[in-house]
Order: C-alpha cells, then structure tokens, then sequence
C-alpha cells in the first residue's frame, strides 16, 4: 500500500470517529465537572492533546510497512 492511500484511509477513518468520540468525551466532562473540578481541568487538557494528536499526528509515527517488522 502506498503512503498516500494509507493516509486516505487514515483521514476516512477519523472522519467517522472523531463526531462519535467528541460526543462522548463532552458527556464525560459535562459529568466530571460536577464531581471534580480538577479531573475535569486534567480531562479538558488531554483531550485537546487527544485532539491535536488527530488533527496533526506526530510525523515519527508514520513508517513503510517494512521499517516495523523487526521485534528484537
């Protein structure tokens, strides 16, 4: 597979993730917040790094399909 389908396929899945997931998360935080302000500061700023994380992920992250391949 080549790069840049991989990443096609990486956008494609986002894309179907990432509505379902914010919902969630926002329901999480809506809960946390009354129950603990300062989990819910910590939740808020791992999400936005989750967040981030999606928008821009980290170029190191990406290798061809042989570069991985050794276990030891």
């Amino acid at each position: 597979m080549h790069r840049e389908e991989a990443l096609n396929q990486l956008q494609q899945l986002k894309n179907n993730i990432n509505p379902h997931f914010l919902f969630n998360s926002l329901n999480s935080l809506y809960m946390l917040i009354g129950l603990n302000r300062e989990n819910a500061q910590k939740f808020t700023m791992n999400l936005s790094k989750i967040y981030r994380y999606l928008i821009v992920p980290p170029k190191e992250n990406l290798s061809t399909c042989g570069a991985g391949n050794k276990l030891y």
